[in-house]
């Protein structure tokens, strides 16, 4: 009977210690959980691009997929490049989009890969700071109770607005002291489709 109360007794220290530890762990904020129903939603769909707006130009940009992390970016100046995960492995312009910006190209071609779309691209960049436990900022955008603005990065600064029920993607802004553009993205296309990313 003793050794039955004994184990009864270790078990219940077990649980309660287990609780305390749990309890301890930070839990996650309002910010995290958009965070993470924006993630799933980015990892179940596809973008097919966007009209972005820099340098005083216009120009539609479509997304395409080469490969799972490989994504090929279609200027309507014929300007190219290439997406692996977050970097830019391959650049072909034209010379009009950086001839507004030099010296600032590398500023430009971030901007651009930022603007164009790619929903592998926001996942990638989302899931950075959800995996090393940094602060995630999720805030209604002023004057409109039905979208949030997601800061992907801070220097520069590109934030992603996404309608607040859906979580589909609006929107994106990149700033940074040298160069500042913007894009409205084009809807969505499913998992499944070939011509996305």
């Amino acid at each position: 009977m003793t050794s039955i109360f004994a184990a009864a007794l270790a078990t219940a220290a077990v649980v309660a210690t287990s609780f305390g530890l749990v309890s301890a762990l930070p839990q996650p904020t309002q910010d995290d959980r958009i965070a993470v129903r924006l993630l799933q939603y980015l990892e179940d769909m596809r973008g097919r691009g966007s009209r972005i707006s820099i340098g005083g130009q216009t120009l539609l940009a479509r997304c395409t997929s080469l490969a799972p992390r490989r994504k090929l970016i279609t200027l309507s100046d014929g300007t190219r490049l290439v997406l692996s995960g977050a970097r830019i492995r391959s650049w072909r312009s034209t010379r009009s989009l950086l001839a507004t910006a030099q010296p600032y190209a590398g500023l430009v071609r971030a901007a651009v890969a930022d603007l164009a779309g790619s929903y592998a691209l926001y996942a990638t960049e989302l899931s950075r700071p959800l995996s090393y436990g940094h602060d995630i900022v999720a805030e209604e955008v002023p004057g409109s109770s039905r979208t949030y603005r997601i800061v992907l990065a801070r220097r520069p600064s590109v934030e992603l607005t996404i309608d607040r029920a859906s979580m589909r993607p609006l929107s994106v802004r990149f700033r940074s002291v040298r160069v500042s553009a913007s894009a409205s993205l084009l809807p969505p296309a499913p998992i499944s489709g070939r011509k996305s990313c």
